[in-house]
């Protein structure tokens, strides 16, 4: 005989929750050219908040995952950095990368566990996780002058 045992099946609607990213955008300042010989990384820390919208019949638990998208921006480092490129489309010797709260690199374009969120009547479900942008001078690269700037997209979805 065959038998099966019994199982849960959610259907979570669209907008029941959002993902905030804050600062929504990160200003590391002026690089200056003249001291490439001593230029140092710049960091800035910055969150992201997966946040329950809508409350649910039932509590449940659910995993999340993270993903830092690049859309198409190059990548090195076993994609683990994005080489930065100024307003000419020319690499300019700086590279960004991610950390997580443990200090790991983030591998962009991957999912990674994000962790558990509690979905509750009262839509208090929430999960904050802190994160470091890292922009720094690429060892032995040419620093080209010019403004640059760099977006990605945070996706968080439901495991």
């Amino acid at each position: 005989p065959l038998t099966v045992s019994g199982f849960n099946l959610r259907f979570i609607p669209d907008s029941s929750g959002r993902v905030i990213v804050s600062p929504s955008v990160i200003n590391l300042g002026h690089f200056y050219t003249e001291y490439k010989d001593t230029m140092v990384a710049r960091e800035a820390t910055f969150t992201v908040t997966a946040q329950q919208n809508i409350g649910t019949q039932t509590p449940f638990v659910t995993p999340l995952a993270i993903e830092f998208k690049t859309n198409g921006l190059t990548l090195a480092d076993a994609d683990t950095s994005v080489t930065l490129k100024n307003t000419k489309g020319e690499a300019n010797g700086f590279r960004l990368s991610v950390m997580d709260e443990t200090g790991a690199t983030v591998k962009f374009n991957t999912k990674t566990e994000m962790g558990i969120i509690n979905l509750d009547n009262a839509s208090g479900g929430k999960i904050i996780k802190n994160y470091k942008a890292k922009v720094e001078p690429i060892p032995g690269a040419e620093i080209k002058a010019g403004s640059f700037s760099v977006a990605m997209t945070v996706v968080v979805t439901y495991i």
